[in-house]
């Protein structure tokens, strides 16, 4: 027989429409060898017209789908705990989007870890003559000429624009298709 893990069952919140089946629901595991229970955990919740409440974010659903995957990777051992190697005593981010404010050092499984060139996504410094460096107008970062130029993320107002067309002398970077114009801070 495969081992397959049965479609984890919602442990609702107390106070949501399911929350009488909980006892029944934790009892599961005990009596299908494959069955687990994942919660949506706490989340913003609202009540529909007919008065059941539902969640407000997708924020809730999206926390489910992650425990449920982790829950059915690790019993069939498809997933071990994230290992990239260590600098020192520091383990290294496997991945750049552990490291959302780019200061070089991330969150990995609820653990620090240290960007490395090892790292899935990794950029090479600015040198300490750049002071900054964006991509206006875009929502990804862009190389050019050994200058990395991140997302435009700090700003206030203005219109985004992009262009597929050749920019002569660019390189055919991306850095060159996007703007931002208008009334911009």
């Amino acid at each position: 027989m495969r081992k397959t893990c049965l479609l984890s069952l919602v442990n609702c919140r107390t106070g949501g429409c399911c929350r009488g089946h909980n006892t029944q629901i934790s009892r599961l595991p005990s009596v299908v060898a494959n069955a687990h229970v994942v919660s949506a955990g706490p989340g913003k919740w609202r009540r529909t017209r007919l008065g059941r409440p539902i969640p407000l974010e997708l924020a809730a659903v999206r926390v489910m789908g992650k425990r449920y995957a982790q829950k059915c990777c690790k019993w069939r051992n498809w997933i071990n705990p994230l290992n990239c190697g260590t600098v020192g005593s520091d383990p290294v981010c496997c991945n750049i989007s552990a490291d959302p404010d780019g200061d070089g050092w991330g969150t990995q499984e609820g653990k620090l870890c240290k960007v490395t060139p090892d790292t899935v996504g990794y950029v090479l410094p600015n040198p300490a003559d750049v002071v900054a460096a964006i991509n206006v107008g875009a929502t990804t970062g862009a190389s050019y000429k050994n200058v990395y130029y991140e997302a435009d993320k700090y700003f206030t107002g203005g219109t985004p624009n992009t262009t597929t067309d050749t920019i002569s002398g660019s390189d055919n970077s991306a850095l060159f298709k996007s703007e931002r114009y208008g009334d911009v801070t």
